[in-house]
């Protein structure tokens, strides 16, 4: 019994290690940072990025800063969404980088749970939830 049952946490904790994407820490309790994976195929050659990211200051009253760093250059736009998936602001580089810094006014934002999209030119990356109290 001793043996199928070792067998089995083994198994679930090799799934939950490998499961790829989001990952979402809080360290800093003024922020909201983590991090997740972009992977692209080309040329029959897969490239994995990993993307930092943080939300501050936490909670969010009157301004969003959103901070996104990868160690190479990547086109991202940053789109954010009330509980509904309404777009309510939208941000796009005018190049690729490999940190972006932007600060968005949420002041006339109510109270309730928002959504930052990190996207590409063609998706959405990832997906951060933030409350307004």
């Amino acid at each position: 019994m001793k043996k199928p049952l070792f067998k089995l946490l083994l198994f679930c904790g090799l799934l939950v290690g490998c499961q790829k994407g989001f990952s979402q820490q809080t360290t800093d309790p003024g922020s909201i940072l983590g991090h997740f994976e972009v992977t692209n195929v080309t040329g029959g050659i897969t490239n994995h990025t990993n993307v930092n990211y943080r939300l501050f200051p936490a909670p969010v009253v009157d301004t969003l800063n959103v901070d996104l760093n990868t160690p190479g250059t990547m086109y991202m736009a940053i789109d954010v969404l009330d509980a509904s998936n309404v777009v309510l602001l939208t941000w796009s580089p005018t190049s690729a980088n490999n940190s972006y810094l932007q600060a968005f006014d949420v002041s006339g934002f109510g109270a309730g749970t928002y959504h930052v999209n990190i996207k590409d030119s063609s998706s959405v990356l990832n997906t951060i939830v933030f409350t307004k109290p």
